[in-house]
């Protein structure tokens, strides 16, 4: 049995799930999901994906989690490498440091642990593709309306202000990356190969995106908030272009763009620290812009 901590926004708990699913059919057991830290996590929408792709999952309990998770959180973190094995009461928690994982977890000799991280990384989706793809299949339809929006050569731009700008840590290690110098040159590099591009700016914060791109011509969609947030996810996976933020929103929005010729463009730096590898994260097969 493999236990998988999900958190975060929409995104983030995508990466988590597709992982687990790897892991689990690569191990060949049952997978279980702890929704537990969303009763005291108020940020985003809580846990989705069961109402944005109608996934469902056994959920795992606390005697599952008695049996496999350190009983020392705290002490956990600042001790545990990729790798942890608790000899002391046979507890197997593995937590990732990375935006990968150790290749070790996948020839360890047990199958029951507990497994926390973010694995925000295409190289485990490269082993169940099409099955992800299917899973990540949104439960909607475009409207009238979103289907004349899309009409033409749509090129998405997500730009992410709000907690970006107004909380300090995710400041810290997210702000100031994507900046106006790199919209403009994501946008001149989509000009130069486009024609006619309709740009679709996707944002939780009108004022800074106007900011950023201004004197650009642009559409814009600001209007899918709380539980209808992943909409925008869903628009962007339409388009036949996207130009992404460092965020794990509008990554899967692009990677789940199934347009054959489709540019993605992204930031070559994804955070502010050198502590985390980031090579990984953007398919080799998209455009970094660097700054």
């Amino acid at each position: 049995m493999i236990i998988g901590k999900i958190i975060g926004g929409l995104g983030n708990q995508m990466f988590q799930y597709a992982f687990y699913r790897y892991l689990s059919e690569l191990k060949h057991t049952e997978l279980k999901l702890d929704l537990s830290s969303f009763g005291s996590y108020t940020l985003h929408n809580g846990y989705e994906l069961k109402k944005v792709f109608g996934i469902e999952s056994e959920l795992s309990t606390s005697l599952d989690h008695a049996r496999l998770k350190s009983r020392f959180p705290l002490l956990f973190r600042l001790e545990s490498k990729i790798l942890n094995k608790n000899l002391l009461f046979g507890q197997q928690h593995i937590l990732e440091r990375n935006f990968f994982i150790n290749e070790k977890v996948f020839n360890a000799d047990f199958q029951d642990f507990y497994i926390e991280g973010y694995f925000q990384t295409e190289r485990y989706l490269q082993n169940i593709e099409k099955e992800i793809r299917s899973t990540f299949s949104f439960c909607t339809d475009l409207t009238s309306q979103e289907q004349s929006l899309l009409s033409g050569t749509c090129v998405s731009i997500h730009i992410r202000g709000g907690d970006y700008l107004n909380n300090a840590i995710n400041k810290r290690l997210f702000g100031d990356i994507c900046s106006r110098e790199y919209y403009q040159r994501a946008i001149a590099h989509i000009k130069q190969h486009v024609q006619n591009p309709h740009f679709l700016v996707f944002t939780n914060d009108l004022d800074h995106a106007c900011d950023l791109l201004n004197g650009e011509v642009f559409s814009i969609i600001d209007y899918n908030k709380g539980i209808d947030s992943y909409r925008d996810m869903f628009l962007m996976s339409h388009c036949k272009h996207n130009i992404i933020a460092n965020s794990s929103f509008s990554w899967w929005g692009a990677w789940l763009n199934d347009f054959s010729e489709k540019i993605v463009i992204a930031p070559e730096k994804w955070i502010n620290t050198n502590r985390i590898n980031q090579v990984d994260i953007i398919p080799q097969s998209w455009s970094k812009v660097s700054l």
